[in-house]
């Protein structure tokens, strides 16, 4: 897994300036759990902050697209059923690794 990668996913799931409010209210709701001073924000201001965090998402992560796929592709012809790149990403198979090796993780998948 590459990791956070560069893509317009945000953007395209949704539009926050046209955004109905009851979902404006459920997205400023996420905002204010997460400890952001959103309270008394107005409706056009987070909407901008909506559509501002979803151009950082796809604007500024470390991996783009294109990279993203080379690391997939290297780790599919390397051979291990599962790779990694970043902590979280990391941290995110630890409870199903069976072993680690060169920074790569090969994963055990759990019995069903």
């Amino acid at each position: 897994m590459p990791g956070h990668i560069g893509t317009s996913i945000a953007l395209n799931t949704y539009d926050p300036m046209t955004m109905p409010s009851a979902q404006l209210a459920a997205a400023r709701l996420r905002l204010l759990r997460g400890g952001a001073p959103v309270a008394e924000l107005p409706d056009d201001a987070l909407r901008e902050l909506l559509h501002q965090r979803a151009l950082d998402f796809r604007d500024n992560a470390l991996t783009s697209p294109e990279r993203a796929a080379a690391i997939i592709l290297d780790g599919v012809r390397a051979g291990p059923p599962a790779m990694v790149r970043g902590r979280r990403a990391f941290a995110a198979l630890s409870t199903c690794m069976h072993r680690v090796h060169d920074h790569r993780v090969v994963a055990s998948h759990p019995e069903r």
